[in-house]
């Protein structure tokens, strides 16, 4: 919805929602019969779902999107995250048996350590991967000079 404002298709962003919430009334009922409690929420998943959908549709008729260039670089980016929240998780479990949580300080320095050590894996893996390439372009090599890393 808010890549087809700032296309400045206003207009084809509020039918596409008008349809969504329209389609979730109408499964609404049936949903609630089906899912009990949860059936509200998959009615609305399944509204968001077809706006979603048809954005990308007309993105990528309109535009020329690429939806297969975008799905693979967005895996990319959810390995890295799930990696960078293992590595994450790890560290802290491992600094909190000698750092106290319940105290300020040494909760504020197994902070600084895990998100530190989580910053460092990310950028490293999508720089060694390219990843950061593909997606910035040619903003990124300064990065890669910086910290003489080499794709």
């Amino acid at each position: 919805m808010a890549i087809l404002q700032g296309l400045s298709e206003n207009g084809l962003a509020i039918k596409y929602l008008v349809l969504g919430l329209i389609l979730k009334g109408i499964l609404q009922f049936p949903m609630i019969f089906l899912f009990k409690i949860y059936g509200p929420l998959v009615a609305t998943n399944l509204g968001l779902l077809v706006i979603v959908l048809l954005s990308l549709k007309h993105l990528e008729l309109q535009y020329n999107f690429n939806l297969n260039r975008t799905s693979r670089r967005l895996v990319g980016i959810t390995a890295f995250s799930i990696g960078m929240f293992i590595i994450v998780k790890l560290v802290e479990t491992g600094l909190s048996k000698f750092l106290n949580p319940d105290h300020r300080i040494p909760a504020l320095l197994l902070v600084i350590l895990s998100v530190g050590v989580g910053i460092i894996f990310y950028g490293f893996a999508v720089l060694k991967t390219n990843l950061a390439q593909r997606i910035m372009g040619s903003r990124i090599e300064k990065i890669l000079v910086k910290f003489h890393i080499h794709g």
